[in-house]
């Protein structure tokens, strides 16, 4: 079954140690405390200092890691929470990957929707609000969870500073140019632009409502369908996660 993951999922697991919230994007109910007894560990050494590991699941097995980095504050280094990653699946396959930077904001998010060891999805952060949402058919991610340049997004969502959609562009022809872009205010569709020659201008303007309705349909809010909004976050981790392996 395929399976969805949401920016939640972070919020899912941030309960699971008994410690005080560290990062802003987490929640303090409700808790569930996992014990950090001694698992099995396929990502990391298990005498990393900066690697702290967790079985959700209860089956002997890390299932969610915490990565900690060291920075130098002026005559003082602290131990800094830069990375999460999670085993949605618990199937040895990291699937959920999220970054933080030295303040604690959210930075990025990786995404592995199908949990097939690719990276589709990658979330962007400004304030800890989604600003872009690049969507991939290759895996962008090379060794080090770093980036690669050559692979270039098909579809990529932006999003005003409040998180409302503003404008979606698309790489229609696959030359990893885009061509095709939906402009919306207040949320809601109303304009479609073309290149048809691949000279970066608009040649062709779409405005009509019911061609404008099937965009819609074809091109809906990664964020919509997510439950990461406020209202969501009063959910109970089981109903979270029913809704996250029920898409």
């Amino acid at each position: 079954m395929k399976i969805y993951l949401s920016i939640v999922i972070l919020v899912i697991f941030s309960a699971c140690t008994t410690k005080e919230v560290e990062n802003k994007d987490e929640l303090i109910q409700p808790k569930r405390e996992i014990t950090q007894q001694k698992t099995k560990d396929f990502r990391y050494k298990e005498d990393d200092p900066m690697v702290e590991r967790f079985d959700v699941n209860q089956d002997g097995v890390a299932d969610m890691w915490k990565i900690y980095q060291n920075i130098v504050d002026g005559d003082q280094t602290k131990k800094v929470l830069i990375r999460r990653e999670i085993d949605l699946t618990y199937d040895n396959n990291v699937n959920y990957i999220k970054f933080y930077t030295p303040n604690g904001d959210i930075e990025k998010e990786y995404l592995d929707k199908d949990s097939d060891g690719t990276i589709e999805s990658i979330r962007h952060y400004e304030s800890n609000t989604v600003s872009k949402i690049e969507e991939f058919t290759k895996n962008p991610i090379k060794e080090g969870l770093t980036l690669n340049p050559d692979i270039k997004p098909f579809k990529i969502y932006y999003y005003n500073p409040n998180g409302v959609l503003k404008k979606i562009t698309k790489d229609n022809t696959g030359d990893g140019q885009e061509d095709y872009f939906l402009y919306y205010i207040s949320g809601k569709l109303d304009r479609i632009g073309i290149d048809e020659d691949g000279d970066l201008k608009i040649d062709k303007w779409i405005k009509n409502s019911v061609d404008l309705k099937k965009e819609v349909e074809s091109n809906s809010n990664p964020l919509e369908n997510s439950i990461e909004n406020k209202d969501d976050t009063k959910k109970s981790e089981s109903d979270i996660i029913d809704t996250i392996k029920g898409n």
